[in-house]
């Protein structure tokens, strides 16, 4: 055997295969490169994989092509045996920085054994369907207290519960289809303080298992508003009510494809696109270089691209245009906070040395001006990098 034990192999679509290189790391190869793989593993040596190589890719290449080939197709993700080749970075939560970890993958599973009946295919899509109308009726038929009606602790209490349950969801569907979830931790998306949990392994399950997978935490925290629903109409406590639509509320937000929220997997999930975001962009990259734009002009302005390219260049546009729509809003609506943000960070460094930082000073608005600074930073660092290649 030349690739490392314990390897597999699942189908991902039509035409590509998941491998699973280890428990955290995946990669999507096509039906050539899965021949490849299982060549390697059968033989006994590379000369004798070479020599299966030629015959069943009907090819005459020489050893040494061949070892390139290997190197190429396989190098540098640790599948191989002896490799040579520098190890090649994933994209493992990529997005989310400074991570701590805060329940092992067994006190998850653990915690999550009563959501897992949920995640039968069939109970799930009835079972969601059923909450969502309920949901829909109490947002229609009840008025939605003040905030001044509920005690803000108790609201709290209730609402910041909902990120571990959501995180739960997403291990309980995982554990349901023994797919081998791992714990959940701590991290910041941006500079938004967020919960995540280790459910890479969901590669290795159909379409529909990863679907459900990635909407298990919406389905525990439609579960958490639907029961909280149920005590508000048993004890008429208007802090369970306004618990439950601002939750309702946020399961909306939480479909936004456009961050990297469950929407977002979702939408990856029914494209099969892995890394959806990467390939979109470098669609849209690709379109708006001047080398591009000259071709297609010189075509007469004919589009030959595939159904896949077309829907990544589609995806790529609406995820720009969604990030100058916030961009432009919080230009309007905080014009002057955004003018004076600098000098508003310099006040709060001085009173940090100082020691003399009031929790007052750092209000949600500060939060909001920091996101536009780094969304727009963000964004023009990348509209550079498109124009200089």
């Amino acid at each position: 055997m030349l690739v490392k034990e314990n390897l597999q192999i699942r189908p991902f679509d039509a035409t590509n295969s998941v491998l699973q290189i280890d428990e955290n790391r995946h990669l999507l190869i096509n039906r050539a490169t899965t021949e490849l793989v299982h060549i390697l593993s059968a033989a006994t040596s590379l000369e004798a994989a070479h020599k299966v190589f030629n015959q069943s890719f009907n090819q005459t290449i020489s050893m040494q092509s061949f070892r390139e080939l290997v190197d190429e197709k396989l190098g540098g993700y640790q599948i191989i045996q002896e490799d040579t080749i520098p190890e090649k970075p994933g994209l493992k939560n990529a997005y989310l920085k400074l991570k701590i970890p805060l329940l092992n993958a067994r006190i998850a599973r653990f915690l999550s054994i009563p959501l897992q009946p949920f995640f039968k295919p069939l109970v799930f899509w009835f079972s969601a369907g059923a909450m969502i109308l309920f949901l829909l009726g109490m947002a229609i038929g009840f008025e939605s207290p003040s905030i001044n009606q509920v005690n803000y602790l108790n609201l709290m209490a209730l609402i910041y519960p909902t990120m571990l349950i959501h995180e739960l969801g997403h291990i309980a569907a995982c554990a349901k289809y023994k797919l081998k979830p791992g714990g959940i931790g701590f991290g910041f998306y941006f500079i938004l303080p967020v919960m995540y949990a280790e459910i890479t392994n969901i590669w290795m399950g159909t379409k529909e298992q990863r679907i459900i997978a990635n909407l298990g935490g919406i389905f525990a925290e439609v579960l958490y508003a639907v029961i909280l629903s149920l005590v508000y109409l048993i004890s008429q406590s208007p802090v369970c009510l306004f618990a439950s639509l601002s939750i309702s509320v946020f399961v909306l937000w939480e479909f936004n494809p456009f961050v990297r929220f469950d929407g977002y997997w979702l939408l990856s999930d029914l494209t099969n696109t892995p890394n959806l975001l990467l390939k979109s962009k470098q669609v849209l990259s690709k379109v708006m270089r001047r080398s591009f734009l000259h071709s297609w002009r010189k075509n007469n302005f004919k589009v030959n691209a595939s159904r896949r390219e077309m829907l990544l260049f589609a995806y790529g546009f609406l995820n720009t245009f969604f990030i100058l729509l916030v961009l432009g809003y919080t230009l309007m609506s905080y014009q002057k906070e955004i003018i004076r943000f600098p000098f508003s960070i310099y006040q709060i460094v001085v009173k940090v040395s100082q020691l003399n930082l009031h929790i007052q000073d750092l209000h949600v608005q500060l939060i909001h001006i920091l996101l536009f600074y780094i969304l727009a930073i963000r964004f023009l660092i990348s509209q550079l990098k498109s124009l200089l290649r």
